[in-house]
């Protein structure tokens, strides 16, 4: 994970991909927090507080319209 670390912190952008079943789980490992994330692409919308957590620091989330 040192490497991955090392790609966030000298990458202009991070622009994270992860399916809806990623959301809200907690995962031993970390590579970037939604601070450091400038796109986050997903398959389905969000839960709300995600939402807001990416409107806190100016993420984008992208998902398809017309899925809850």
């Amino acid at each position: 994970m040192a490497l991955e670390r090392k790609v966030v912190k000298i990458a202009k952008r991070v622009i994270f991909l992860a399916d809806h079943t990623k959301f809200g789980k907690e995962f031993p490992w970390r590579v970037a927090t939604m601070e450091e994330t400038y796109v986050v692409v997903t398959d389905r919308k969000p839960d709300e507080i995600f939402l807001k957590l990416a409107k806190k620091y100016d993420t984008t989330i992208i998902f398809p319209r017309g899925t809850l």
